[in-house]
């Protein structure tokens, strides 16, 4: 009799003994919400991201989410004094042509836009800061997933300093502008802004929103519509900070922190929490 109660009462111990034990593996989500990091979960990671670089120092090319490590091109800097998110923001110098690439080959399966991808649905968000006023005719490249007549789509700002996109279509020869967005971005290189630009196939909805630096709030109004054309997939590389065309060009001047790719249309709630970092 003593042995049957001690056995009842020993038996949900080691049923969840190895309950976070070292070696354990966890799920990273279940139904969408995020487990945190104590129980095998990802601290402050985006569900639906496909990929986030927080460009931390000593780690400005790793991929939190999944395997996109980027290639350092020319020696962007981290900045540790200047940042939004972790202790540390990337700081990209035009001058110098720095920028970040990963080859369509070495992007992970599943990533928007990657060669084959039929959802074809992509949001990028990051803080930003830019450091210089852009020149006539010229633009500064956020993200970009392009090359020579193989244009997906790039995320940038033009000679106003407005975000916009552009969206390659007829095999990647041909290009359609999205926005620009109707807000002109201080280039003072002390004001930092949220961008965010999606994109959906399906039925060609794109947006294109700014937030506020200091309180996430709606600056100007976000830009939403549809596209005439779909877009076109195929193979060229991704860019952070200049896109490639015959060589890499428009390259972007300032600081940016945190970017993330969802593969989902972000809602304009959704781009706020995002930007305060309670999107979960």
């Amino acid at each position: 009799m003593y042995l049957l109660i001690l056995l009842i009462l020993l038996c949900p111990l080691n049923l969840f003994a190895g309950f976070g034990a070292s070696g354990v593996d966890h799920p990273r989500s279940v139904s969408g919400v995020s487990l945190p990091a104590s129980i095998g979960g990802v601290a402050d990671d985006y569900p639906e991201s496909l990929a986030r670089w927080k460009f931390e120092s000593g780690a400005l090319t790793t991929d939190s989410r999944s395997t996109n490590t980027l290639t350092n091109v020319n020696t962007v800097t981290a900045d540790t004094t200047n940042f939004k998110e972790g202790a540390a923001s990337a700081d990209l110098e035009a001058s110098s042509s720095q920028y970040f690439t990963v080859t369509d080959a070495n992007l992970a399966s599943g990533f928007p836009l990657k060669n084959g991808d039929t959802g074809k649905t992509i949001t990028i968000s990051a803080w930003i800061r830019l450091e210089s006023v852009i020149g006539a005719g010229a633009y500064y490249m956020l993200w970009s997933k392009y090359g020579e007549n193989k244009a997906s789509l790039w995320f940038g700002l033009n000679e106003n300093e407005r975000i916009l996109m552009s969206l390659g279509y007829n095999s990647g020869a041909s290009e359609e502008t999205i926005g620009p967005h109707g807000t002109t971005l201080t280039s003072d290189g002390t004001t930092w802004y949220h961008v965010t630009g999606s994109y959906r196939d399906s039925d060609k909805a794109y947006a294109l929103r700014v937030r506020s630096g200091t309180d996430c709030s709606v600056i100007g109004t976000d830009v939403t519509g549809t596209t005439t054309n779909n877009i076109n997939v195929e193979d060229g590389s991704m860019g952070i900070g200049a896109t490639l065309w015959s060589s890499w060009v428009y390259p972007y001047d300032g600081l940016i922190d945190d970017m993330a790719i969802f593969n989902t249309l972000l809602t304009a709630d959704q781009a706020t929490l995002v930007c305060k970092g309670l999107y979960r």
